[in-house]
């Protein structure tokens, strides 16, 4: 009886063994999940050997395309998105504001922005707890009112 126990779990671990063989084959990138060299047997063709493209890729645009005469923001520097954004804003903005339209960290705007006062580009000045980031031709010191 024993022998017959023995017996059926070396079997079954056998069964075992095959199927995540197979299995692990079937899941290599580039196997087709069949032992033969032929093609497969419903006639289609393999993924690799197909003509057309799929339909889902995109495509890139076109920057002639592009009649706004908008940038890609992607395709700017992080010093010409700052710049950009107090162009948009008036020339002047608080350092939280950038941190907050921008989406990054508090530490790389600080250092973007010392770096950038450093060459001249921009000056900051503190106020309290928050630094006041605008163009060196800017005069922060105005009030813009609305008349």
């Amino acid at each position: 009886m024993l022998w017959g126990v023995v017996g059926l779990l070396v079997v079954a671990i056998a069964v075992v063994g095959v199927f995540l063989v197979n299995r692990r084959d079937s899941l290599l990138p580039g196997s087709t999940g069949s032992d033969d060299d032929g093609p497969p047997a419903s006639g289609a063709t393999p993924a690799a050997e197909q003509a057309d493209p799929p339909e889902s890729e995109p495509v890139p645009p076109d920057p002639a395309d592009n009649q706004s005469g908008e940038i890609d923001e992607e395709l700017l520097s992080d010093e010409e998105r700052v710049e950009r954004l107090l162009e948009v804003n008036g020339g002047r903005m608080k350092q939280a504001t950038i941190v907050r339209e921008t989406d990054w960290s508090n530490a790389k705007v600080s250092q973007l922005l010392s770096s950038m006062e450093d060459e001249g580009r921009i000056d900051k000045l503190r106020i309290g707890r928050e630094n006041l980031i605008s163009f060196p031709d800017v005069d922060v010191t105005e009030v813009e009112r609305e008349e």
